[in-house]
């Protein structure tokens, strides 16, 4: 979707009519664990005379979480390209939703109360949620990981979506194994925004997966795997790894 220049116009058209939209936010869960990242449903009610499209890609919504002795911000990141994103109508009178991955809150280390802010700028509205963190439970932290597994290997393609980008936000010791398996049971799993951010923080055991399944794999399956690879190698330090990927490259 070229939403970006569709939500000019949009911005333009209320400023011109007194119009107005309110957000709001909710998270998922209010208490996460250690490791674990939060899921959000962002909501505008247009209060306008014209229709709203929201973006449904977590990066067109800014995020500030403040905690005990810690701010953080969502990563800043390219806009995305046109394909692979969509947008929900809000029209005259109604609202509408989504629901985003706040991947940076699974970095969060200390326990205690936070708040968030999240800033939807081409419309100049924010929101803001409070959420618990709680120590790392390895155990319960697994069941959380196999519950995000279940929705990635689902019919519902939004959910799968969101639940592949959740289990990439977590800790590789977590996320590798699970995200491994949803890659060979879909090979088409790994679209742009997965691949963005394995690129981001690159995991040894889901790399070593993309390279094993090079073989089998054609078409956009095995290109978008290819261009993930390089672009992996380039942020990753000289060493086994960074070989392992140079040599499967090669071989391709």
């Amino acid at each position: 979707m070229m939403y970006a220049n569709l939500l000019v116009v949009f911005v333009l058209a209320l400023e011109l009519q007194g119009a107005g939209a309110a957000l709001s936010v909710r998270a998922e869960k209010t208490t996460i664990l250690v490791g674990e990242p939060l899921l959000v449903t962002v909501t505008v009610a247009n209060s306008s005379d014209v229709e709203l499209l929201l973006p449904d890609d977590a990066e067109a919504y800014r995020r500030v979480t403040a905690g005990p002795g810690i701010a953080i911000q969502s990563p800043s990141r390219p806009t995305p390209p046109d394909d692979g994103y969509f947008a929900m109508r809000a029209v005259p009178g109604q609202e509408a939703s989504v629901r985003i991955v706040a991947d940076e809150t699974a970095q969060l280390r200390r326990p205690g109360e936070y708040k968030m802010t999240v800033l939807f700028q081409p419309l100049g509205l924010s929101g803001d949620l409070t959420f618990t963190v709680i120590p790392r439970d390895t155990s319960a932290l697994g069941r959380r990981a196999d519950e995000l597994y279940d929705s990635a290997v689902g019919m519902d393609v939004g959910e799968a979506r969101l639940a592949r980008t959740a289990l990439a936000a977590m800790d590789p010791d977590v996320s590798a194994p699970r995200l491994c398996a949803v890659l060979k049971m879909n090979p088409d799993a790994l679209d742009t925004q997965l691949s963005r951010r394995l690129e981001e923080m690159p995991n040894p055991g889901v790399v070593n997966c993309l390279i094993d399944d090079l073989p089998r794999t054609r078409g956009v399956a095995r290109a978008t795997r290819t261009s993930a690879l390089k672009r992996i190698s380039e942020k990753t330090p000289e060493g086994p790894l960074r070989e392992k990927i140079r040599q499967a490259l090669a071989a391709d």
